[in-house]
């Protein structure tokens, strides 16, 4: 028995031997690093041409400065830096090693900023693993067998049992985990800033740096980094109800996510029982700050609007669409989408955010009811079943709030207009839509444009989660609502007439597929 045992335990020492002889580490640059800032784009180039990849082989992507993100993406995505085509759908945050684990031509970007279209980019071609002569798999095995033989039979008689010994889970019951709310997060998820830089960045939280203040705490424009960047810093309090668990599920999630069209979390701080998240700054604030005309803002365009929601919407999407499982939102509105210089909206705030189910058999995580009041599910509301249908509803209001340039709940106006959702769905049914639309943009919006528009806003709060659309569905219907617009946009030079929707074409919107949601109070 005991001698089986040593010749087994050879054999994973020879394989492992035989892995660890084979297998190379490649620095990306060599001593270079990949550097930022970047020097030039034709370094990684000859790099990469100079060396020979095998699978099972490893780069280690070796930033000198802050905190980075390495991303494996497709042929076509690697030449217009599009982290949106990346393969796979997990992100590793740098400095980072990532294993060649399949023959062919792997390319990389770095998803950080405009780094990508400066430079940080490397396409390697992988060749299948090294040929090994038999002789050379023979030295490794006998190799093995006698090192394991040489080094633990010794061991073997001192370790053998007396006796039974009853498992651990018979005298104590299965183990739980350890980890608790005040336990340190792992270091490799994100920046780590220390108290004092935080101070710093906002000359020791000087009100005169506050752009956001909610129930949470107070949100400050800070800089890092020597002054170079522009950050916002997130102080929550010690006594709101965003506490400890949600601070640690935003650091847990967001620094394990990169998108176009989510916030990115740059660090946090949790010195002297702090609870502070550093996320990139998002110069044009919120849209509801644009809807609401906050500080005399200029009324968003529709074509703007448009675009708004089609990025909200593709960031929820990659969200609900995870590989290792969906991610719900669970607090969606339109002080959570921020909008950055270039009025690229971006999903922000995941506190509240759920792992979704990755059982087939499961539609629903049962859960505590967390949200905003006026955006919430009623069907989660009433069941305390968590779904990713659970965000569409409350991105339907998020769409009325955008065609409507009101809030979600409005307490200064009658009472069957208190609630916009149920307000839109009791015009949309009386065919009175014009009642609702925002005067700034009744003039822009073309008949079939605000016709496929609403369809989308009334089928996302539809009563019933099954018969809402995903949010695959509802991309597909903005950029299709989008199209429409421009296509009436570009029809407009033929004879100098745009179609746009009057009062009257606007009693004739589409209600063949909403029968069931014309009663106002079925909730």
């Amino acid at each position: 028995m005991k001698s089986n045992m040593v010749v087994i335990f050879g054999v994973f020492v020879a394989m492992f031997v035989q892995s660890v002889a084979t297998q190379k580490v490649h620095v990306v640059g060599d001593n270079m690093g990949w550097t930022i800032p970047v020097s030039g784009a034709q370094e990684y180039v000859n790099w990469a041409a100079t060396n020979n990849f095998t699978v099972g082989d490893t780069l280690v992507f070796n930033f000198i400065t802050g905190v980075h993100n390495v991303v494996q993406v497709t042929k076509a995505s690697f030449h217009s830096c599009n982290e949106e085509e990346r393969i796979g759908s997990s992100l590793i945050t740098g400095p980072t090693n990532i294993t060649l684990t399949s023959v062919g031509d792997h390319y990389y970007i770095c998803n950080f900023s405009n780094h990508c279209q400066a430079g940080m980019k490397l396409a390697v071609t992988v060749s299948s693993a090294s040929p090994e002569s038999p002789l050379q798999g023979t030295v490794y095995l006998v190799f093995g067998v006698v090192f394991s033989i040489l080094v633990f039979s010794p061991f073997l008689e001192i370790f053998r049992p007396r006796g039974k010994v009853k498992s651990f889970d018979s005298n104590h019951g299965k183990t739980k985990s350890t980890e608790t709310l005040g336990s340190p997060l792992p270091p490799y998820l994100c920046r780590y800033f220390p108290l004092a830089e935080i101070k710093a960045a906002t000359q020791n939280f000087n009100d005169t740096f506050i752009i956001g203040v909610g129930g949470f705490g107070n949100v400050y424009k800070g800089r890092i980094d020597g002054g170079v960047t522009h950050v916002a810093i997130k102080r929550l309090r010690p006594e709101s109800s965003q506490g400890a668990r949600e601070f640690k599920t935003e650091i847990e999630l967001l620094s394990q996510l990169r998108h176009r069209h989510l916030v990115s979390l740059i660090g946090y701080c949790s010195d002297n029982g702090e609870m502070i998240l550093v996320y990139d700054y998002m110069a044009r604030g919120t849209l509801g700050d644009h809807l609401y005309r906050t500080g005399n803002l200029k009324p968003l365009p529709w074509e703007q609007r448009l675009q708004i929601c089609i990025g909200a919407a593709r960031g929820l999407h990659y969200l609900h669409s995870g590989a290792n499982g969906s991610i719900i939102h669970r607090d969606v509105k339109s002080t959570n989408i921020l909008l950055d210089e270039k009025m690229v909206a971006k999903v922000s705030d995941f506190g509240l955010s759920k792992m979704g189910t990755t059982n087939t058999s499961k539609t629903h995580i049962s859960t505590v009811v967390k949200g905003s009041f006026g955006y919430l599910d009623p069907e989660y509301f009433r069941r305390q079943q968590l779904t990713e249908k659970s965000d569409v509803y409350s991105f339907g209001v998020v769409l009325w709030e955008v065609l409507c340039a009101r809030p979600a709940l409005l307490h200064t106006v009658e009472t069957r207009q208190i609630n916009l959702t149920e307000w839109a769905k009791s015009c949309h049914g009386d065919e009175t839509l014009d009642q609702i639309i925002d005067p700034n943009v009744k003039g822009q919006i073309e008949v079939e444009c605000l016709n496929k528009f609403v369809e989308i806003a009334i089928s996302c709060v539809h009563d019933k989660g099954i018969e809402r659309p995903s949010m695959n569905d509802v991309v597909k219907g903005l950029e299709f609502a989008l199209h429409l617009h421009q296509k009436s946009i570009g029809s407009k030079g033929d004879n100098g007439v745009q179609r746009c929707a009057t009062n009257e074409s606007k009693q004739h919107i589409s209600v063949t597929i909403f029968s069931e949601i014309n009663e106002t109070n079925g909730r």
